[in-house]
């Protein structure tokens, strides 16, 4: 956990990825955003987790036509090295996709010890940094499990008593205000930036509320959530 001086933050906030099944434009879009609300570039870079999917390994039932484990991981780490380039500075979030080889660790005994961690094995630059959550300016970044629906990173910043960013509901991306006598705090739900017509997705094709793809940034304390629009075919109409 960081604690950044106080000051008005400035932070451009990556929801999940689930690479290697990332929107194509993922990576275009996130650097117009960046180029636009974030001039100069002075700001920090959270990723709220989730960056790749492990969904050869799923709990879930794993599709039986899609890549092995080792192919699966071999291309999210090829995958992510134009991530890598783009911003090699990022704070990430602890998160249950991310996690899942050392939860399958866990789960069968093995200590620690035996385990690389995930900044080797996804071979990660030296300022890429995970933790359970991150504090910047009395801001909570965090993967957001535990809560769900439309206020569900309200639910979140009510109970950590402060402001929070999430990402892990996929839908229902945007900013909600909560004021009360005392204070204003806010959550902000910062969606998703995956491919809806990958195979790992399929669990989800019947749901009734589709992923929310785009997001975030906090700009001079204030919080955005920018909404990545498509085209009837599914392509960025880069707009930002």
């Amino acid at each position: 956990m960081s604690q950044s001086k106080p000051s008005l933050l400035n932070a451009l906030v990556l929801p999940d990825l689930h690479i290697p099944f990332e929107h194509p434009d993922a990576l275009a879009f996130v650097q117009a955003v960046d180029a636009f609300w974030c001039p100069g570039r002075k700001r920090i870079v959270v990723n709220l987790g989730d960056e790749i999917d492990s969904h050869s390994i799923s709990r879930h039932m794993p599709d039986p036509d899609g890549k092995g484990a080792k192919d699966e991981f071999q291309q999210a780490i090829v995958q992510l090295q134009a991530w890598y380039r783009a911003f090699p500075k990022m704070y990430l979030c602890s998160s249950n996709h991310t996690m899942r080889p050392w939860k399958k660790a866990y789960e069968v005994g093995l200590p620690k010890m035996f385990m690389k961690s995930v900044k080797e094995v996804l071979k990660a630059p030296i300022m890429w940094e995970w933790a359970d959550r991150w504090v910047f300016n009395g801001v909570v970044f965090e993967h957001g499990e535990n809560v769900s629906g439309p206020t569900g990173a309200l639910k979140a910043a009510q109970q950590n008593q402060a402001s929070t960013v999430i990402g892990h509901l996929h839908s229902f991306g945007g900013v909600i205000h909560a004021t009360s006598m005392m204070n204003n705090i806010w959550g902000m739900n910062a969606g998703c930036l995956i491919d809806v017509e990958q195979y790992a997705f399929s669990y989800a094709k019947n749901y009734r509320n589709k992923p929310t793809l785009g997001c975030g940034v906090i700009k001079n304390g204030n919080p955005y959530f920018v909404p990545m629009l498509l085209d009837a075919e599914g392509r960025w109409l880069r707009s930002v």
